[in-house]
């Protein structure tokens, strides 16, 4: 199935080790609970990027989708199958003088433990990436709201009110040729002034104007 595809999107370690294999576009979510540590493997083989944590990541990393360049991995695949080929040669040419011990075993799971806890260490660092990434994103937005509020109200104070109704919460202006007139309000007389408008949508309308 995997070698007919033309995108590959998986959470199986073997999905992902298969989609190299036959040189697919993939992307694999981290299954943690399939043995994490395995994938530290596409690490090796430039293809950490292809790896991903959450859903999150799937929409944040542009370059998921971008076609995938095997040159590299190949390489390394190739360079580690003679390198394998030659440890075992030599393995079952010479006697093993190393008997496995209950320190031999330890060993074994710190360096198990170790990866496993770097593969850990790695994803919260790309958490805390995105995190970041998110923070600036909206330091940016409020940025910009603020400087676009600041400009609203530079325009709004720099213009000059010849004729025309305006209103804050407390006060009714009129502008008659640039004398301004000015009423304080209250609930009573906002009221009052809204009764003489025929239109109930208006009349609310202009409620409303008052409880800014």
């Amino acid at each position: 199935m995997i070698k007919n595809a033309d995108f590959v999107i998986t959470d199986s370690f073997h999905g992902a080790c298969f989609s190299t294999i036959f040189k697919k576009q993939f992307i694999s979510f981290l299954n943690k609970g399939r043995g994490e540590s395995r994938y530290a493997l596409f690490e090796e083989l430039k293809l950490k990027d292809r790896i991903i944590n959450n859903l999150e990541e799937l929409k944040n990393k542009k370059d998921l989708f971008e076609k995938i360049d095997y040159t590299k991995t190949f390489e390394i695949i190739k360079t580690e199958k003679e390198r394998a080929i030659f440890w075992l040669k030599n393995a079952l040419e010479n006697k093993r003088d190393k008997k496995i011990t209950p320190q031999l075993s330890m060993t074994e799971y710190l360096i198990y433990e170790n990866d496993s806890l770097d593969l850990k260490l790695k994803s919260a660092n790309n958490d805390i990436i995105n995190l970041q990434n998110r923070n600036l994103d909206l330091q940016n937005n409020i940025y910009e709201l603020n400087n676009n509020l600041r400009k609203e109200i530079n325009e709004k104070s720099n213009w000059i009110k010849l004729f025309g109704i305006y209103n804050t919460k407390d006060y009714l202006m009129f502008y008659l040729f640039g004398i301004k007139i000015s009423f304080k309000m209250n609930d009573n007389r906002v009221n009052k002034l809204a009764w003489w408008i025929p239109v109930r949508k208006w009349r609310d309308g202009f409620r409303d104007k008052f409880l800014i």
